[in-house]
């Protein structure tokens, strides 16, 4: 049986691939460590990653509560000179952050903190690879 961490990934990837978004997102999956030579990005390439720190807390109550994190990633091949491309994945980011932020999504549940939207210019201009990153925790109660 999957880890609950593993099993919210997977419903954050399957939520993706069903989402309306400007780009097709159809491809969505879950992933562990997610890396993709240079001619696969050909396509675009979205995964949802599990990753750490879970953190747990307690109210005064002894209710514990755990954020569960989990990154989705976004990479496609993109020339520097490429704008539109460019453009259009970084519009991608920001459709995802903001439909997981209002989502809530069956197996996962609702963000527990805002999305944040991490972007390495260097990755783009070292080789030619478009890599975001929009990183979402959902709380649960244990």
């Amino acid at each position: 049986m999957p880890s609950l961490h593993w099993t919210i990934a997977e419903a954050v990837a399957a939520d993706l691939a069903a989402a309306d978004l400007s780009r097709d997102t159809s491809a969505a999956k879950v992933a562990a460590a997610p890396y993709y030579e240079l001619e696969d990005l050909a396509a675009l390439k979205i995964d949802a990653v599990p990753v750490g720190p879970i953190e747990s807390s307690y109210s005064d109550e002894a209710a514990a509560e755990r954020d569960y994190p989990v990154e989705v990633l976004v990479q496609q091949q993109c020339e520097r000179d490429d704008a539109v491309t460019y453009e259009g994945l970084l519009q991608l980011l920001d459709e995802i952050a903001t439909h997981l932020e209002a989502t809530d999504i069956d197996g996962a549940g609702i963000p527990a903190e805002g999305s944040t939207i991490e972007f390495d210019p260097a990755t783009l201009l070292a080789d030619a690879r478009f890599l975001g990153m929009v990183r979402v925790e959902y709380r649960h109660f244990i």
